[in-house]
């Protein structure tokens, strides 16, 4: 017999707010790394020092977008956490468009070596973005998933 889950939208919900989760948490990680280890968006800044401004507000960093963009994406699994109907499928909506949109940001400023990045910098931050990137392809994957078993949902 199998049970229903007591969370609208079951395994498909449940699947996109983990990612959604781990994918805030790695931006914020990954842009207090970028702090420490210096990894400023050189295209952007010309610098590889990374203020806390910068990753917070500008153009965050090379491997990680501004801090401000992670607390919207935190307001929007709030409201994919909601109970009414129509709030939290907006709110998914808007997350797989915003995290669709960043990915491809992402994966378009990997293609040219920074100048004031040295191989081996380059190849982390080269490994970090595609993983980023992977782990965006899979949150947008789980939270199309996840709206089209809406109706299916929405009926029980």
């Amino acid at each position: 017999m199998v049970q229903r889950s007591h969370v609208p939208g079951g395994r498909a919900r449940r699947t996109f707010i983990a990612l959604a989760l781990v994918r805030i948490a790695a931006n914020v990680v990954l842009a207090l790394a970028s702090m420490i280890f210096e990894l400023g968006d050189s295209p952007v800044t010309g610098t590889r020092n990374v203020s806390l401004g910068t990753a917070l507000w500008s153009s965050g960093t090379i491997v990680s977008p501004p801090l401000v963009s992670m607390l919207v994406a935190s307001l929007l699994l709030l409201g994919i956490s909601m109970r009414r109907a129509w709030v939290p499928r907006v709110a998914s909506v808007l997350f797989v468009i915003v995290i669709g949109i960043v990915a491809f940001d992402t994966a378009g400023g990997l293609h040219a070596q920074a100048p004031l990045y040295g191989p081996t910098r380059w190849a982390f931050v080269v490994i970090v973005g595609w993983l980023f990137v992977a782990l965006s392809a899979a949150t947008v994957s789980a939270g199309l998933f996840h709206l089209s078993r809406w109706k299916e949902h929405a009926a029980t």
